[in-house]
């Protein structure tokens, strides 16, 4: 039997963020290993006409300054898309080595975001090691 948890790797890349808090790119995920990343992200209330985008960046170093924006790699939300989820699946980036997203909030940064999550998969090796769970429960056949 497979479990998906054994076939991916789970990072929180991106705290939640508060209203009227500026919009920090998000931790970058080491694709060694790997050949393909889906950041998912929650968007909160969005007052107004307000969106949120998130651009998928690669670097071959972790320095912030060394990141560019990967063509094709971008999910805008639409407005009054409240409650709801924005991805990007990266598949297969190419020629950089870490990965991370660039998150806009609009032009007043009044969305509340409920942070970004990025799932590794298709792993050279399995089981992957996924340590970023602060609980976590397999349940094989569970019975009432």
């Amino acid at each position: 039997m497979n479990s998906l948890n054994n076939a991916i790797k789970a990072t929180m890349v991106q705290a939640p963020l508060v209203a009227g808090v500026s919009d920090p790119d998000s931790s970058s995920v080491d694709m060694s290993g790997f050949e393909s990343v889906l950041f998912v992200g929650n968007i909160g209330t969005t007052p107004g006409e307000g969106t949120v985008a998130l651009q998928v960046e690669g670097s071959n170093s972790t320095g912030s300054t060394s990141f560019v924006a990967l063509s094709g790699a971008l999910a805008t939300s639409t407005t009054g898309d409240d409650d709801t989820l924005i991805g990007v699946d990266c598949i297969k980036p190419v020629g950089y080595r870490y990965i991370r997203t660039a998150l806009t909030r609009g032009t007043t940064e009044t969305i509340e975001y409920g942070g970004t999550v990025a799932y590794q998969y298709n792993a050279a090796t399995l089981p992957t090691s996924t340590t970023n769970f602060g609980a976590f429960t397999e349940s094989i056949s569970p019975t009432s």
